[in-house]
């Protein structure tokens, strides 16, 4: 394959809008009391959070891609290119939450705003300049101001953006070592975090909270981006595999994802209140994130999978995934007193997601129509042509 020209994988599309909107069902199937079903396939909604962990893989396919494709390097266009792409909306979604807060987590107007108190303050500041998952839990505070669950990726992929440019160029050399090693740091350090007691129990409990959240965020899911990189250098230094090879490859990986997805759903469904943190973090969640990153590389490769993933409806939902994303969590919050305060049943799970769904679809759309697109235009104007080239990948880069 060219490795000179930028490559687009119409998948990506539809797979981004599959994250988003398993994301959305967790986040409503949660709100309603996490119900355990009698069909099991029923509680793949309880694995509807394995929809970040497919973000963090396509976000490592998507944003190492233009390196795997030799596309000239520029350090500011590449953050002016970031920043556009995920500040406006991300303030956007921060300013909704606080000018709806009180209203949202229903709580009498005596209750301090979290800008009229010293410690609300700094939890905005925190997440003004994407340190939330970081810093919060050190400090025993919550992301997401009580309300938007879904905030706390952002940090990790803020940082992944960081330190691409610099772990590029070391990836390439050896991609699979790399991949591998990322996966076993991962888990390792997972492994430290939360079993190895003996370990963590001598430590200062602001360093035990540090590693953990590193467990949880670049470290733990280093793996999943790392896979994506690998199948990004693949589709683009590899000669295509064939056309039954890649259709195995992709069926292999769906279902393995598909399994995963179904085994942690009824994990989480079983006993919500403690997560299965052993089997999810050290078994589960890296294996689905291999398989994910095979059914990737096959479906990159076989022209219905692309059609198919990239349909005009899937690749509209995908388009506006990353408003649909920021923006759900804060209707849920509105109406949660409301038509979403309903039996955990799955009538009121499907309920729910009928009132939930288009109105994060509307959200999407508007911050896709009226804040995503105009900063994109905004930092395409101070391109030049080589680094749209670059760039053009790399809008789907967004959750």
């Amino acid at each position: 394959m060219n490795a000179t020209k930028p490559l687009r994988v119409p998948a990506i599309d539809g797979l981004r809008a599959v994250a988003a909107l398993a994301v959305v069902v967790f986040h409503t199937w949660e709100i309603i009391g996490a119900p355990r079903f009698a069909h099991r396939v029923l509680n793949a909604a309880g694995g509807g959070y394995l929809g970040v962990d497919m973000f963090f893989v396509i976000s490592g396919f998507v944003m190492f891609l233009p390196f795997a494709t030799d596309q000239p390097f520029r350090p500011r266009a590449y953050a002016r290119r970031r920043v556009a792409r995920i500040l406006p909306a991300y303030y956007v979604s921060i300013a909704v939450v606080l000018a709806v807060w009180s209203f949202a987590l229903h709580q009498p107007p005596s209750t301090h705003h979290p800008l009229t108190t010293g410690d609300g303050v700094f939890q905005v500041a925190m997440h003004l300049v994407m340190a939330q998952a970081l810093v919060l839990p050190i400090v025993h505070a919550t992301f997401g101001l009580g309300i938007d669950g879904a905030w706390w990726t952002l940090t990790w992929e803020a940082m992944y953006y960081g330190v691409l440019p610099e772990i590029a160029r070391r990836f390439r050399q050896a991609p699979t070592a790399y991949t591998i090693g990322a996966l076993v740091v991962a888990t390792a350090t997972r492994i430290v975090a939360f079993r190895a007691a003996s370990v963590m129990h001598h430590l200062p409990e602001a360093v035990q909270l540090f590693v953990r959240a590193m467990a949880e965020g670049i470290i733990g899911y280093g793996g999943h981006f790392a896979v994506g990189m690998l199948v990004a250098w693949t589709v683009a230094r590899r000669a295509a595999p064939r056309r039954w090879t890649a259709f195995l490859l992709a069926a292999g990986g769906f279902a393995v994802t598909a399994a995963v997805w179904l085994w942690l759903g009824d994990l989480a469904a079983r006993d919500h209140a403690v997560q299965p943190r052993w089997m999810a973090y050290f078994v589960g969640r890296p294996v689905l994130a291999v398989g994910f990153g095979a059914f990737l590389f096959g479906a990159a490769h076989l022209e219905r999978a692309n059609a198919l993933l990239g349909s005009r409806p899937l690749k509209w939902i995908g388009d506006r995934s990353y408003g649909v994303y920021l923006f759900h969590s804060i209707a849920i919050a509105l109406l949660y007193n409301g038509v979403l305060h309903s039996q955990p049943t799955a009538a009121g799970l499907l309920r729910g997601l009928a009132v939930i769904v288009p109105i994060a679809l509307v959200a999407g759309a508007i911050s896709y129509r009226w804040v995503e697109q105009p900063a994109i235009r905004w930092a395409r104007r101070r391109e030049t042509a080589t680094d749209r080239a670059r760039h053009r990948v790399e809008d789907a880069a967004a959750p």
